[in-house]
């Protein structure tokens, strides 16, 4: 099987929390609505995201990773980047990630594949 991956994926169930656009301008411009979801494969190229909500292809998202901060327990943002959904659809459409990640609908009912913008080389602070 020839897998022409630009990067090397990692598998990880990270909480991340996002915000994304409509991809129709409305008088105001671009309506932006905030969720969060879990990452189940992340790369420097991009992630492939599970969620309550459902994301739509060309949708532009920005991310937001967290880590606990040990001295003071709050959460602090390490890392925001941006991409744009390549693929999306229900959970039970992609078979084959179902398999490969054991998901449920308790994972979230809905997948998306987003392609960041340029690739994000500190992923170390989020693995």
């Amino acid at each position: 099987m020839d897998d022409r991956r630009e990067y090397e994926r990692y598998e990880r169930d990270i909480r991340v929390e996002y915000e994304y656009f409509s991809i129709r301008e409305t008088e105001e411009g671009k309506n932006a609505s905030r969720s969060s979801g879990k990452i189940v494969n992340i790369s420097l190229g991009g992630v492939f995201l599970l969620s309550d909500t459902p994301l739509e292809q060309d949708m532009p998202v920005s991310m937001f990773f967290k880590r606990k901060d040990e001295s003071n327990g709050r959460d602090d943002v390490v890392l925001i980047t941006s991409g744009t959904v390549l693929r999306s659809g229900h959970v039970y459409d992609d078979f084959v990630m179902m398999k490969k990640f054991d998901l449920s609908a308790n994972d979230g009912s809905y997948f998306a594949v987003v392609k960041f913008e340029k690739p994000v080389f500190d992923l170390t602070s989020v693995l």
